[in-house]
C-alpha cells in the first residue's frame, strides 16, 4: 500500500476522522482569537478541540472505526493544536521561547519519524501510554496557562513537569521507532526467504 492509498477508501470517511479534520481547522480559529486578544474565546476553542480529541478516540474504539488515516490524523491534529497554542502563548509573553522550541523540536521529530516509517515500511507508529499521558499533561498545563495571571506559578510548574515528561516520551518514541523498523525488516526477510524456497520447489 502506498502512503496515498490510505486516503482512497470509503472506510476513512467516518466520524472520528471528520472530527480530527475539524480539530485541525480549529487551529486557524484559535490563531484568529489570539490575534484579536480574545483569550477566553481561544480558551473555549482549545477546550472544544480537547473534547473532540477524546470523543473521536472513544468512537473509533467503540465502533471499530480505527483506520490508517485516523492513526495519522489524530496525532497530527493534537500536535498542530499544541504547538499553535504554545506559540501563541509565547507571542502574548506568557511562555519563554526555549520551552516553545523544545516542544516544536519534539513534535517535528515525531511527525518526521512517523512519516518516514510509514513511507518506507508501510507502518504507522500508534500513540501509546506515554504519548497519551503527555497529551493529557499538556492539556492540563495549557488550561492553566490560559489563566496565568490567577494561578502563577502553578501553571509554570505544571508545564515544566510536562516538558520533562515529553522529553522522556520522545526517547521512548525513538526506542519504539527502531523496534518497529527491525520488526518490519525481520518480517520482510522471512517473507523473502519463504518466497525463495517456494520458487526453488
Amino acid at each position: 500500500m502506498k502512503p496515498g492509498d490510505i486516503l482512497l477508501t470509503k472506510r476513512n470517511l467516518n466520524l472520528p476522522n471528520i472530527l480530527s479534520i475539524i480539530r485541525i481547522l480549529m487551529v486557524g480559529v484559535l490563531i484568529m482569537f489570539f490575534r484579536h486578544n480574545m483569550r477566553f474565546a481561544a480558551f473555549l476553542t482549545f477546550v472544544a478541540a480537547s473534547a473532540t480529541d477524546a470523543l473521536d478516540g472513544y468512537i473509533a474504539r467503540k465502533y471499530n472505526l480505527i483506520t490508517p488515516l485516523g492513526k495519522l490524523l489524530d496525532p497530527l491534529a493534537d500536535k498542530l493544536m499544541l504547538t499553535t497554542v504554545l506559540a501563541c502563548m509565547y507571542f502574548v509573553k506568557i511562555l519563554p521561547l526555549w520551552i516553545v522550541l523544545i516542544i516544536f523540536i519534539k513534535e517535528f521529530v515525531q511527525i518526521l519519524g512517523g512519516f518516514l516509517l510509514f513511507h518506507r515500511k508501510d507502518t504507522v507508529v500508534q500513540s501509546n501510554i506515554f504519548g497519551k499521558l503527555t497529551t493529557v499533561f499538556f492539556a492540563v498545563s495549557v488550561v492553566l496557562l490560559f489563566w496565568h495571571e490567577y494561578v502563577v506559578p502553578f501553571d509554570e510548574y505544571a508545564l515544566l513537569f510536562t516538558v520533562a515528561f515529553a522529553v522522556l516520551s520522545l526517547v521512548q518514541y525513538f526506542v519504539k521507532y527502531i523496534k518497529d523498523i527491525r520488526t518490519q525488516e525481520a518480517m520482510n526477510a522471512l517473507k523473502n526467504s519463504v518466497d525463495e524456497q517456494a520458487d526453488q520447489k
